[in-house]
């Protein structure tokens, strides 16, 4: 996946989906994704539960959140 921080709005990170919940919090429309960045994305400092922008894309359909 791929995602933006605000702090840092021109840069691109790069993270592997490791988990994506099968529950989905109707009231925030969210769902817990666990992923791990890739190392090229791991040089910047970025904290735990930070609000992402968030790109998933498989072999047949594209989702952005």
């Amino acid at each position: 996946m791929s995602f933006n921080l605000a702090k840092y709005p021109n840069k691109v990170f790069k993270a592997n989906i490791d988990l994506i919940s099968p529950v989905i919090d109707l009231d925030k429309r969210s769902v817990l994704v666990h992923a791990s960045l890739t190392k090229e994305s791991q040089e910047e400092d970025l904290s735990p539960g930070s609000h992402l922008e968030v790109s998933i894309i498989n072999d047949s359909t594209s989702y952005t959140r």
